[in-house]
């Protein structure tokens, strides 16, 4: 009779809780309900963002990551449910909306901070701005190549944008 009790609790949430285990354990355990989802997005994040960009997996980081969304995202998370729950009640479509969007804008821009600060990477602006910085020596080196035209491509003359960025 014991393990039927145990498996029924395990379905049903915490044992005298009479919910399911979701429930039982924002009951119980409300610190701990609000952060493992963010330390298991963080360090997930980092894995991703990894292998995206091509670099080799870091274990280290990763945790580092999961880390910083324990001790930044969680708490930056809940005082920013806390104010929009105060500044903008209500349940509608619009107002959940605009709780998500401003809830993934301030969540990205406090991983974006956590995972630039993390030695040996990079804020993803700074490998844009070298893309960038790239594309605009190829195209001065092209004009300087041929100055009166622009190849067949261009029709023989140069491509006025790819002109304007090799001015800058």
């Amino acid at each position: 009779m014991q393990d039927y009790r145990a498996l029924r609790a395990g379905r049903e949430g915490l044992p005298g809780t009479g919910k399911g285990l979701q429930a039982g354990l924002r009951a119980r355990a409300p610190v701990l309900f609000r952060v493992a989802p963010l330390v298991a997005s963080w360090g997930f994040g980092d894995v991703v963002t990894r292998h995206f960009h091509g670099q080799r997996q870091d274990p280290s980081k990763a945790a580092a990551m999961a880390a910083a969304g324990a001790a930044v995202g969680a708490p930056a998370s809940a005082a920013l449910a806390a104010w929009m729950g105060a500044a903008w009640p209500g349940g509608s479509l619009g107002v959940a909306a605009g709780k998500f969007a401003l809830d993934q804008a301030v969540g990205w821009a406090l991983w974006m901070a956590a995972y630039a600060s993390l030695p040996g990477n990079e804020w993803y602006g700074a490998a844009l701005l070298r893309t960038a910085a790239t594309a605009r020596a190829a195209a001065a080196r092209a004009a300087r190549r041929d100055p009166g035209g622009g190849g067949a491509a261009a029709g023989g003359r140069a491509a006025p944008a790819a002109l304007a960025v090799a001015r800058r």
